[in-house]
């Protein structure tokens, strides 16, 4: 549901319209962290599957398991060239939460901040 008209706890209005249920799936889609590293390589290029179970460290049983998730929630493409599959991560809300996610690691005062709040 859009968060366009929510009032806070304090009477105040939010500031952000996302629609939190598409914003769930998206986190919910990062929020493992073989996931992250997958989508931190593949929006950068595009890979094969053996290379990026080599690279990230997992069976490609394990990284098959996370990149049909990850096809599944529509963040990923594919490209098969004869027997191998390659995957690339066009999205722009991948693109924007990556680099929000860079933004935020970069200054660990923000992730304090974020957390004193609750």
């Amino acid at each position: 549901m859009p968060l366009t008209r929510l009032v806070s706890s304090r009477g105040t209005m939010t500031k952000f319209t996302f629609d939190t249920e598409q914003a769930s799936s998206l986190l919910d889609l990062m929020a493992h962290s073989a996931r992250l590293t997958v989508l931190q390589l593949i929006s950068e290029r595009e890979w094969d599957v053996t290379s990026l179970a080599q690279t990230v460290g997992l069976s490609q049983s394990a990284l098959s398991q996370h990149l049909k998730k990850l096809r599944d929630g529509k963040i990923v493409t594919t490209r098969r060239d004869r027997q191998t599959v390659y995957y690339s991560a066009k999205s722009d809300a991948v693109e924007k939460m990556l680099a929000a996610l860079d933004e935020i690691a970069m200054e660990p005062s923000k992730l304090v901040k974020a957390s004193s709040r609750s």
